[in-house]
């Protein structure tokens, strides 16, 4: 409960948010089937695989769980009701990602302390804050939640009810948002390691998982290029995908220690005056710490993230971006 109690003391002003920005008008203030919570709205949500009230992806979870927050008294005016749920997902979120790493071998507190560093990152504070990424808070808690159900099926000896419930979660993840849809790839990775079961038998406990991937998969395409469509690649980039790709992980990893002012548009306020993002006193700090402690490097490593994110400076701009397909470099 200290890791439930430190994310909600870290992340309670979020509930005072009263601003809406991009999507949240067409999720939520001008959506009529939002606005008419009602049996009829949950089925149409569910039966649209291409979105008529929404464009983009198929989300029917995420669309009928902020209807449920709007019949609860959420209002353009009034959006503390949407805030509440988001910050109770990541909370839980937080929750299934300690456990997660501890049925993987790893020690409690390690484990607690690394789900602390996830969910108090800065780069956290956007889905929170805005309504319209509920659908990235409901996948992520389901998608974490079946990670932990298949792990304690690897760990229980194999009882097929953890594996049922893993897959169940497993789909609830993707029908919040479908970029959970690679989640079965995972698995596999985690069969080789840290769970060291891989072989046949761990394959063929894959195969619901992969049919529902490849469902996922063509739903997604499908109601993405009905309602939104997709930007391709033209004369305008000069670069690559490949080369897009590591430019834009280099653009995260350098702001990702950055943390000074960390609040959006939705709850902003002055920022820092003088921001000095500094690496190299945390790396000499954590290098002699360790010679003298004679610890391992995860925990190193944890110390080193931890201090970078409490000497850090401002987020990125409005201006920064990363790269994208389609947009000259």
């Amino acid at each position: 409960m200290l890791l439930a109690g430190l994310v909600l003391a870290v992340e309670w002003p979020v509930l005072a948010c009263q601003a809406d920005m991009l999507d949240d008008d067409t999720f939520v203030q001008h959506n009529p089937l939002v606005r008419n919570p009602e049996a009829a709205s949950v089925g149409r949500f569910f039966t649209e695989l291409r979105p008529s009230t929404v464009k983009g992806y198929y989300i029917p979870l995420t669309m009928t769980s902020l209807m449920i927050d709007y019949a609860l008294g959420g209002r353009p005016g009034h959006l503390q009701a949407f805030h509440a749920t988001n910050l109770a997902l990541h909370v839980g979120f937080a929750l299934g990602l300690a456990l997660l790493l501890h049925l993987l071998a790893v020690e409690a507190w390690p484990a607690v302390i690394v789900a602390a560093l996830v969910a108090l990152h800065p780069l956290c504070v956007e889905p929170l804050a805005w309504i319209s990424e509920r659908k990235t808070l409901l996948a992520s808690f389901f998608g974490v939640a079946s990670l932990a159900a298949y792990a304690a099926y690897a760990r229980a000896g194999g009882r097929p009810r953890w594996r049922w419930l893993a897959l169940l979660l497993y789909v609830l993840s993707v029908l919040s948002k479908p970029t959970t849809t690679p989640l079965p790839l995972l698995l596999i990775v985690l069969d080789y390691w840290p769970l060291r079961r891989l072989g046949v038998a761990a394959l063929r406990d894959k195969i619901p998982f992969l049919l529902v991937m490849a469902v996922a998969m063509v739903v997604a395409y499908q109601s993405h290029a009905a309602t939104a469509g997709f930007m391709h690649s033209g004369a305008a980039v000069d670069a690559p995908a490949p080369l897009l790709v590591l430019h834009n992980l280099g653009f995260y990893f350098e702001r990702s220690p950055r943390r000074a002012d960390s609040r959006p548009s939705t709850c902003s306020r002055s920022p820092s005056p003088s921001p000095t993002p500094r690496w190299s006193g945390a790396w000499r700090s954590s290098r002699r710490w360790r010679r003298r402690r004679r610890t391992s490097p995860g925990a190193v490593s944890a110390l080193l993230t931890w201090r970078g994110l409490l000497r850090g400076g401002d987020l990125p701009h409005a201006g920064a971006r990363p790269l994208q397909l389609g947009r000259p470099l």
